[in-house]
């Protein structure tokens, strides 16, 4: 978890972020490994002074045969009326640490050129109550709530396009889970999540805190049919050869 970065973000107080990272270099400068999920977050240990010899990559898997294309995911699309919809899928902790506010002004600006596209972001958080009273009314933002197992796999079949704005995840297993669906994905140039997917191939890596960069790049996935099937069957290989 990247502590100082969620304490930027949920207090706003850069001075605070500082402090919550010297508390880090402090504790891990301590150990005699330190065991970190991507190489974004090596360099971050290293420039705060963790010696380099002391860290590993920690790399994580999942499930390629519970996770998968072509599961039977009919129910869950009439429970939402997602038939004929184009859906674009978030999954994870619902907290402004994700991003979500840069997610959600994406979404609003690709209504206005595709009126049929659906926003589902599945998960549990502090900010869920917000958004249910924000967007609860609308019939095109979906907020189910926590969900795993079946349903969470299905979900991911359920949808087109994988949407992850997150700028201060150290990996995103979601991601992972996304691409052995076979789904592209959308993620930002901070953090661990642009190393799990090859950008141009599995998925586009955009600007981090950027909804125009976010906005170009879910678009040009929605825009392009043959690059996002192409892209979902390079997703599912890219995961289960990691």
């Amino acid at each position: 978890t990247d502590i100082p970065a969620y304490a930027g973000k949920l207090t706003n107080d850069p001075g605070l972020e500082e402090i919550a990272w010297k508390c880090i270099a402090l504790f891990y400068g301590r150990m005699e490994k330190v065991f970190v999920l991507s190489d974004s977050y090596k360099k971050k240990l290293v420039a705060r002074g963790i010696a380099r010899e002391k860290i590993r990559t920690f790399i994580k898997g999942i499930d390629t045969d519970f996770f998968r294309p072509g599961r039977n995911a009919d129910s869950l699309r009439k429970k939402w009326n997602l038939q004929d919809k184009t859906v674009l899928l978030f999954v994870g902790r619902i907290s402004k640490e994700k991003d979500l506010e840069i997610l959600v002004e994406s979404f609003l600006r690709i209504k206005e050129n595709y009126p049929d596209a659906v926003l589902a972001m599945v998960g549990d958080g502090p900010y869920l109550k917000e958004l249910q009273k924000e967007y609860g009314w609308r019939d095109d933002i979906i907020l189910p709530g926590f969900i795993e197992g079946e349903e969470l796999a299905n979900w991911y079949n359920c949808a087109d396009i994988f949407t992850f704005p997150s700028t201060t995840d150290t990996y995103g297993t979601v991601l992972l889970e996304a691409q052995a669906s076979g789904l592209p994905a959308v993620v930002s140039d901070q953090g661990g999540p642009k190393e799990v997917i090859v950008d141009g191939q599995t998925g586009i890596v955009t600007r981090g805190g950027n909804a125009r960069s976010f906005t170009a790049g879910i678009l040009s996935l929605l825009e392009d049919k043959e690059l996002r099937r192409k892209m979902a069957d390079r997703a599912r290989s890219h995961v289960k050869n990691k």
